[in-house]
């Protein structure tokens, strides 16, 4: 660190863009997250001033997704975009550091700050072809954080939005992910209540009556929203019967064909992990 600091007071020295940046991971290494933070801009504004140093495009783009680290721990998910425009270089790199933000805090368990910032991509770009996955985070961080009432209320949300995006001129791609993302969400919280409520090998359940409700209530929504799931799975029982039957390959195929839509949604929402209950 101190041969670092060193060289950071000699603004002409060729490795001095180098230098700061390096500084800025020394103090994040040892928590100092707000001197990271002034570092990585400090590398930002010294790239920006001195286009030709050495390496000073390659330090400046890094240290603009990696600043947001620090300020995960330091800012605030409602000043965060505004800040990250200020030393962004533009629109699209702003929000691509300030949807980074949102997996950090995801991914370590700050929920209200992951809302927050998901809530603020919604916002900002509402005719994008991530809303799906950015409610579908905001829904899994309400699942994670907060009662069953406020758990239904933003899977109702979620859905509202497929039944939406349905209607757009979205790639067809972007309306089976959303579709997908759906029912995954709806299925995965349906059997948790289920498996809280009747237990499993190794838990007993606690036998609540209102916890069965509402994972019967889940159950009727995927039934409602999503209908050729059970649809696909009455042909395919029925198929079966049919080719019990007959030796015909071309029955025998008809099944398969089945069998391997079964295979493709079930895959699609999560599959063994989301949807299988033990015995």
């Amino acid at each position: 660190m101190s041969t670092i600091v060193k060289t950071a007071e000699f603004p002409d020295a060729s490795v001095y863009g180098y230098a700061i940046y390096k500084q800025a991971w020394c103090y994040f290494n040892l928590q100092d997250f707000r001197n990271a933070l002034e570092q990585f801009v400090k590398t930002i504004e010294f790239a920006d001033a001195n286009p030709e140093a050495r390496d000073a495009r390659n330090l400046q783009r890094q240290s603009r997704m990696e600043m947001v680290l620090s300020y995960s721990e330091v800012g605030t998910p409602q000043r965060a975009h505004e800040f990250f425009r200020r030393y962004s270089g533009g629109d699209a790199t702003a929000l691509e550091m300030f949807e980074k933000l949102g997996e950090i805090y995801f991914d370590t368990g700050k929920w209200e700050q992951a809302i927050a910032v998901y809530h603020g991509l919604m916002e900002k770009q509402q005719g994008s072809a991530r809303l799906c996955t950015w409610q579908g985070r905001v829904t899994n961080a309400i699942i994670s954080s907060r009662p069953k009432p406020d758990q239904v209320t933003e899977v109702q949300r979620l859905l509202d939005l497929y039944e939406t995006v349905k209607g757009t001129n979205q790639p067809q791609e972007v309306k089976n992910d959303c579709r997908a993302q759906a029912a995954a969400v709806l299925i995965d919280l349906a059997t948790h209540w289920h498996r809280e409520a009747v237990g499993t090998e190794n838990q007993p359940g606690t036998n609540d009556r209102n916890t069965m409700n509402l994972a019967t209530n889940l159950y009727r929504m995927i039934v409602e929203k999503f209908p050729d799931l059970h649809d696909v799975c009455w042909k395919a029982s029925k198929q079966a019967s049919q080719v019990k039957r007959t030796v015909s390959i071309d029955e025998a195929q008809k099944l398969l064909d089945l069998i391997d839509r079964i295979d493709h949604m079930w895959r699609e929402t999560g599959g063994a992990t989301a949807t299988r209950l033990p015995h």
